[in-house]
């Protein structure tokens, strides 16, 4: 709780019209902030625990951060900042920074979150192996995503290719000779499957929600001072 107490009358008047003039950017830097804070140092860790993150970017892309505007204090009522995937728009009168705005495709992670089947495109979806040699984008818009090189529609058996599908257990898997000659080895690649089965394994809503009540009223007092402190009375 901040309290401003001045004896002088006009001057009081004067710091209260100031702190009503700065209250909608002070809360709305503060409420930022406790979302930035919310998810590098809480959702992160959480992150790392539940996946192998390959880079940063694809992970700031499932957890992008539209930004609260004080606009939408003078419009609206209200303030709102978020954390969420790439491909939803940001809430009304919230901004994204230029970072924040290049496309990704984020939609299959929600599979992870709410639980759920994933389908193919096709008759068949192709699953990686952990242990594939499979390289991924590490940077940009498609950032995460497998490699042309890598991907099933190169390696997907031709004529005269390195690579075949052979059933094991059942289950078909594409496979890939590497080396030449007595070194040659093979490696599986793929296995495909008509359905896969997401089982919810990443909570990140608990997560934010105590981050927020943790460090938003913290934030929030520091920022109200900060845009006291670089504001001119007048």
């Amino acid at each position: 709780m901040i309290s401003i107490s001045v004896k002088e009358h006009k001057l009081q008047a004067k710091m209260e019209a100031l702190i009503v003039q700065q209250l909608p950017f002070a809360l709305s830097r503060g409420l930022n902030r406790t979302m930035r804070i919310a998810r590098d140092n809480h959702l992160r860790p959480a992150y790392d625990n539940t996946f192998n993150r390959r880079n940063t970017q694809f992970f700031k892309g499932v957890h992008t951060i539209s930004n609260s505007d004080k606009k939408q204090w003078r419009q609206y009522g209200v303030l709102i900042a978020a954390i969420q995937e790439r491909d939803n728009p940001p809430p009304i009168g919230s901004k994204r920074g230029g970072n924040e705005k290049k496309r990704m495709d984020t939609s299959f992670m929600k599979a992870h979150v709410i639980g759920g089947n994933r389908y193919p495109k096709r008759s068949k979806k192709f699953v990686p192996f952990s242990d594939a040699p499979i390289k991924r984008r590490t940077g940009g818009a498609q950032a995460g995503k497998v490699v042309a090189s890598a991907s099933p529609k190169r390696l997907y058996p031709q004529s005269g290719s390195k690579t075949f599908i052979r059933e094991v257990k059942g289950t078909p898997v594409l496979f890939k000779r590497t080396g030449r000659g007595k070194g040659q080895k093979i490696q599986r690649m793929y296995h495909l499957q008509p359905v896969v089965y997401n089982k919810s394994k990443y909570k990140p809503l608990p997560i934010v929600r105590r981050a927020v009540d943790r460090h938003i009223g913290f934030t929030l007092n520091r920022s109200i001072i900060d845009a006291i402190k670089t504001a001119r009375l007048r």
